[in-house]
């Protein structure tokens, strides 16, 4: 006998073994039980009623998931317009941006490359929580960006500050973009 003959044989063997117990299991769950009691009182279950002694049905629970069963929908033709609430409604803020404030900065470089930059806001609109964006450049190419959310400082000033590091040292430092964003 060949390797693929002797192959198939098992394959085919396993088959008809799966197959057959697919049956048995199919039939088990479609079979009706039955339980009665003989002349001595004793329990009995059986898949066939008993001709000589009164029997009773046993009901069987079925697992299956049956999935919830869907909700009616709502009749849409019952349903009536709503303007739209106040709250919904857009307010226009006045943008505020740094020329607004009275602004002075401070920046120099530590050693290590080290930027520093520091500075308040005063004389401007009243604004909680403002966002402080910088970029700043030196001669020799170098360029720094910090991002601060400013601190109050007292006397209606706020004050903010940042470090960056730049690899390309010098020691005159400008200020190339100031940005102010007012989040409230």
């Amino acid at each position: 006998m060949s390797r693929a003959s002797s192959y198939h044989q098992e394959v085919i063997l396993k088959i008809a073994i799966l197959v057959s117990a697919l049956l048995i299991i199919a039939s088990i769950g479609n079979t009706e039980i039955y339980k009665w009691r003989d002349a001595e009182g004793k329990l009995h279950f059986s898949d066939r009623q008993p001709q000589n002694s009164q029997s009773e049905k046993v009901h069987t629970t079925d697992n299956t998931y049956k999935g919830r069963e869907p909700e009616p929908s709502p009749d849409l033709t019952k349903t009536r317009r709503v303007s739209p609430r106040t709250s919904q409604k857009t307010v226009s803020h006045k943008r505020i941006t740094a020329d607004d404030y009275t602004v002075s900065k401070s920046i120099y470089q530590k050693r290590n490359g080290i930027v520093e930059v520091s500075g308040r806001i005063s004389r401007g609109p009243a604004c909680n929580n403002l966002k402080v964006e910088l970029w700043a450049r030196n001669s020799s190419g170098g360029i720094i960006h910090i991002t601060d959310m400013t601190s109050y400082s007292g006397f209606g000033s706020k004050r903010f500050e940042g470090t960056d590091t730049s690899h390309r040292y010098s020691s005159e430092w400008f200020v190339s973009s100031f940005f102010i964003n007012c989040l409230d």
